[in-house]
């Protein structure tokens, strides 16, 4: 389960987030919270007894893609929010080693493992409003789902988010099946809409799994019994919650995207990482 090597990497290195080095404190830089604790139902007998995200693609786990497209981009405060076969992760964690290009950098990886109180993995925004409530970390928050990913340079997406101040989340076309777009977007003002049948200038789009929570929504998260009052399991039912008090804006992302949450998506990503990251 280690780090991959970046030279045959399907991820792009790109500069960073903090421009190949680390020029933000640690302590101020903003955490990641990657979203592992799922069942995979969809994924039949592959799930059964290994979590999603450490499902193997081409001789390592998924998840060891999704860490290293985040720590080329110069985040280094990852948390994994972990229900399902916590022991798993937690063991991963154990094993894991960065990529040569990121210990190269002598800045320190904090990786923890933050066990999700609803044991089931069935509430995404759950967890997130839990591990905000356990963390108590200042700031704003990034979120990964730890079944997708964004393979190429994913600096420019996480800088549009931040630099808004507002909580976002990067969306775009998903070509494979139109009944999975679950959000709307306009172009115009960047605004989102959760009717992904909303009349023009919004169009359909789907979230990719990358999403900025700002200082107000976390601080919104960590009030007592907010999510509880608002009945929030999934993330969407939380974007929706904080919108209602919050703007949401959305970053418009056309490069490649991949979501192995099922047998065909997995197949396809293992087909994309065979072929050095092109799909021709």
């Amino acid at each position: 389960m280690s780090g991959t090597d970046p030279a045959r990497s399907p991820c792009d290195p790109g500069q960073g987030l903090f421009r190949g080095e680390v020029l933000i404190a640690q302590e101020e830089q903003p955490a990641v919270y990657i979203l592992v604790g799922g069942r995979g139902t969809r994924l039949g007998h592959l799930t059964r007894k290994c979590p999603k995200p450490l499902l193997p693609i081409d001789g390592k786990p998924f998840l060891d893609y999704v860490l290293e497209n985040l720590l080329l981009a110069g985040f280094r405060k990852i948390r994994l929010l972990a229900a399902y076969r916590c022991e798993d992760v937690e063991r991963y964690i154990q094993l894991y080693r960065p990529p040569s290009l990121v210990e190269s950098t002598n800045s320190s990886v904090e990786l923890k493992l933050v066990k999700d109180p609803d044991a089931s993995g069935s509430g995404t925004g759950l967890a997130v409003v839990s591990a905000v409530e356990a963390l108590k970390e200042k700031g704003g928050i990034f979120v990964v789902n730890g079944d997708t990913l964004l393979p190429s340079d994913i600096t420019e997406q996480a800088q549009r988010l931040s630099k808004t101040g507002e909580t976002g989340v990067v969306v775009g076309p998903f070509l494979c099946d139109a009944a999975e777009y679950n959000l709307a977007f306009n172009p115009r003002d960047s605004t989102i809409r959760f009717d992904p049948k909303s009349p023009p200038p919004f169009s359909p789009v789907v979230d990719q799994g990358l999403y900025f929570f700002c200082p107000r929504a976390r601080e919104l998260m960590d009030t007592p019994r907010w999510a509880d009052e608002r009945r929030i399991s999934s993330l969407n039912e939380l974007l929706k919650a904080l919108g209602r008090e919050l703007p949401i804006k959305g970053v418009l992302n056309r490069g490649p995207y991949f979501d192995i949450g099922t047998p065909t998506r997995w197949n396809t990503f293992q087909e994309y990482v065979k072929s050095g990251g092109d799909m021709g």
